[in-house]
Parts: structure tokens; sequence; C-alpha cells
């Protein structure tokens, strides 16, 4: 069964992976329109690390909604149901160019890597609804 560390853990990681791939998205886009732009790594551990904190916070919102005091605790927002919603939600969000998306996708990682973690790791599973 998966422990805040482990939820943490990957939450971070899954966080990390999607701040760093649109900060490489962005960059390869500014130097194919501007061959003197360089690669700014700086720019690019900023938006990963940042996005590693972020997606650490939101993989331990599916708790801090539905606390651990029980064996049975998952509810909806640990459920397939709010794991659909939220990639919904960010598929709709992907269409609109919105300076805010890396923060919703990275928050967006976190909390499913919470419940991807719980259907894979625990006996309980996760709830349809």
């Amino acid at each position: 069964m998966p422990n805040r560390k482990t939820h943490d853990f990957y939450g971070g990681i899954a966080g990390f992976a999607v701040g760093s791939l649109f900060n490489l998205i962005i960059q390869l886009s500014k130097i194919k329109n501007n061959k003197q732009k360089k690669f700014d790594w700086g720019d690019f551990l900023m938006y990963g690390f940042s996005g590693g904190a972020l997606g650490t916070i939101a993989s331990r919102l599916p708790d801090k909604i539905e606390p651990a005091r029980h064996p049975n605790h998952r509810g909806f927002f640990h459920s397939y149901t709010t794991a659909g919603l939220i990639t919904f939600g960010l598929f709709n969000i992907s269409k609109r160019n919105s300076k805010f998306r890396t923060i919703f996708y990275t928050i967006g990682a976190g909390y499913l890597s919470h419940i991807l973690l719980d259907i894979y790791l625990s006996k309980k599973g996760v709830p349809l609804i």
C-alpha cells in the first residue's frame, strides 16, 4: 500500500517530468524561430524543480480531501471518475493558450500519480465513483 513518501516521490517525478517537458518545448520553439538563441539550462531546471514541488504537493491532495483514517477511506476524490475528470480538464486546457497551462498540468500529473499508485499498489484499489 503506497504511503505518503511513495506518493510524494512519484508526484514529484511526474511534476518534474511535466515541468521540464513544457520548458523544453517552449525553448526549442524559441530556438527554431531565432537561431542565435541558446538553450537555457537554468530555466529548464527551474521549470523541472518547480514542477516537481507542485507535483509533490498535488500528490497529497486526495488524502487531504479524504484522509486515510481507515482502510475504506477512498471515496470520490480517489476514484476512476475523478481521474477521468482531471484528464478531461487537462485535455481541454491544452486546447487553450494559457500561461498557466504548465501549472495545471503539473498539478494534474501529481494528483493522477496518487490515484494511479492507489490503483496498482493497494489491495483495495479505488472505486469507480
